[in-house]
């Protein structure tokens, strides 16, 4: 991509003339080109930004061949940014700006560089329970009042949009989830009976940065692709699932629902979890029939979403 576009674009954003531009691709980059920007204005300020290309001409070859196409909605994380993330100043990334020039098929997103490694390099289960103190304080800020104003690109967790993934579990899997298929239907019900809430849609640990600051952690998802309207505990599911045993699992869930405040606990916390397990665990069964994970983020997913059913 050509920088004089690039830097005519921050200069619309930043309203100042860019005197200086330094870019290289982001060691983080998973479904589309990613790229760390130094910037120098003319004024004398700098920022370092991260710009994300989300034109479908930048998804990168391994996302292109593995993430489903009804998936792709280029506006939904810039959206997300600009409509709900900057009012509630959680602590995720600043919203620098965007560009959006839908006759070019062009969608660019620029937003704060956090100087922080992203929670899978942590062993310190300390942080773990900070990302999920922090997840209960999200979904308390971003419930019921938010879901009329939501942007219309979000994904919705509704009865569809689950058996869509099991269908394509099943084709991919085959004869391993007929048994599943004869109980999904009490999983769906149970998670449509959940308070909905806006919800990160992928709050897994390498979308998690945690930052030390003066004030404390600042807890810092990243990737909002996979935004939704659904139930809040699908996020808490995402980040208790890989490597952790049942009862470190738990012990997330329960710094979860202390954190909310008490009006939004469930007393049917366990089985709804395990339920939102079940789902993302039939998700990643039918994200692609040929698509590997890297090995850090190998997991056996039906393995998982069978072991779940088996004690629900």
């Amino acid at each position: 991509m050509n920088t004089g576009n690039l830097a005519n674009a921050l200069e619309g954003i930043f309203q100042n003339p860019v005197v200086r531009l330094e870019r290289k691709p982001s060691a983080y980059s998973s479904s589309y080109a990613i790229e760390e920007l130094e910037i120098a204005f003319q004024n004398g300020q700098t920022v370092t930004a991260v710009f994300k290309n989300m034109s479908a001409e930048a998804i990168l070859e391994a996302a292109r061949k593995a993430k489903p196409d009804f998936l792709y909605a280029p506006c939904r994380e810039i959206e997300v940014y600009r409509s709900i993330l900057r009012p509630l100043d959680l602590g995720t990334p600043k919203f620098y700006g965007a560009l959006i020039e839908q006759s070019l098929q062009r969608y660019w997103l620029f937003v704060e560089k956090v100087p922080a490694p992203p929670l899978t390099e942590s062993g310190d289960f300390g942080l773990w329970i900070k990302a999920a103190q922090w997840l209960a304080r999200f979904h308390a800020a971003s419930r019921a009042e938010w879901v009329p104003a939501v942007p219309a690109q979000l994904l919705e967790h509704d009865a569809a949009y689950y058996w869509r993934w099991f269908r394509r579990a099943h084709e991919f899997a085959g004869p391993a989830l007929d048994r599943l298929a004869t109980t999904y239907d009490r999983v769906i019900d149970v998670l449509l009976g959940l308070p909905r809430s806006f919800i990160h849609g992928e709050f897994y640990a390498s979308n998690i940065l945690t930052q030390e600051q003066v004030s404390g952690i600042r807890v810092c998802p990243l990737d909002w692709e996979m935004a939704a309207i659904g139930p809040a505990l699908t996020d808490v599911a995402a980040l208790a699932s890989g490597k952790w045993n049942r009862d470190e699992r738990l012990r997330l869930l329960e710094a979860y629902d202390l954190a909310l405040p008490e009006h939004l606990r469930s007393h049917e916390s366990v089985r709804a979890f395990d339920c939102c397990q079940l789902a993302l665990a039939v998700q990643w069964v039918g994200w692609s029939q040929s698509w590997r994970p890297p090995h850090e983020h190998k997991h056996d997913w039906l393995a998982e979403a069978l072991q779940i059913s088996r004690n629900l």
